[in-house]
């Protein structure tokens, strides 16, 4: 979502503290997870109602969110998250969008 996007990348251009860096990357990853519990949980009747509290499902543009935060601060303590929970569920929502990009960022000849 848009305001998603926002609050993140505000997070880490107006904040030098850590602190809001894992609060952005805590919402980002919780946000992007409940939704692809929701969108992937059986049965039916179960998803639907995941689905509608969970809202609309988070889209691929978020990767740009998430590569700003993976180098904006690099730490263990922000990579991990957002590898677990962030970039996981978000490729399981949409793996032909996800997946290439993950390939060419684990390409060794890539440059920052």
């Amino acid at each position: 979502s848009a305001e998603l996007d926002a609050f993140v990348r505000a997070s880490f251009a107006r904040f030098a503290a850590r602190e809001m860096h894992y609060l952005a990357v805590d919402v980002l990853s919780a946000r992007i997870r409940d939704a692809a519990r929701a969108m992937l949980q059986p049965p039916p009747q179960r998803r639907a109602k995941a689905k509608a509290r969970a809202g609309p499902a988070p889209g691929p543009q978020l990767l740009r969110t998430i590569e700003l935060a993976l180098t904006s601060a690099p730490w263990w303590d922000t990579v991990d998250p957002l590898a677990i929970h962030a970039l996981g569920s978000l490729a399981r929502l949409h793996p032909a969008e996800i997946l290439p990009v993950l390939d060419r960022w684990a390409d060794p000849a890539r440059t920052p």
